[in-house]
């Protein structure tokens, strides 16, 4: 449900990162990767402040460990999953949501 102060909210941004870019979750030991995805996040949580402005609502997106080239094939989730997750968060996008880091699932990953 959308409140009156989400309706007009009519455009969105959704940046694709990884959870590797958490660093409140140490998940790798990688130096470059890493770090590109942590600029990345803070970069999208300080356009989302000014955007928002705008009327449009940046969100940052991991869709989890996918099975792609990068991925591999023993990662847990197929392509179409992720996608299929993810546009269904994308579709519940709110204003409370701008410069929020979430998984496939729409849950909070820490900065």
């Amino acid at each position: 449900e959308t409140s009156s102060s989400d309706a007009r909210f009519s455009q969105s941004c959704q940046v694709r990162s990884s959870i590797v870019g958490s660093i409140g979750t140490g998940k790798s030991s990688l130096l470059a990767y890493p770090s590109s995805k942590a600029a990345v996040n803070r970069a999208m949580v300080a356009l989302a402040g000014e955007v928002k402005k705008q009327d449009v609502i940046v969100c940052v997106f991991n869709p989890g460990w996918v099975k792609t080239d990068m991925g591999g094939p023993s990662a847990e989730l197929t392509v179409e999953d992720s996608v299929s997750a993810l546009r269904r968060q994308f579709s519940s996008l709110t204003s409370a949501d701008a410069g929020r880091f979430v998984d496939y699932h729409g849950e909070t990953i820490p900065w």
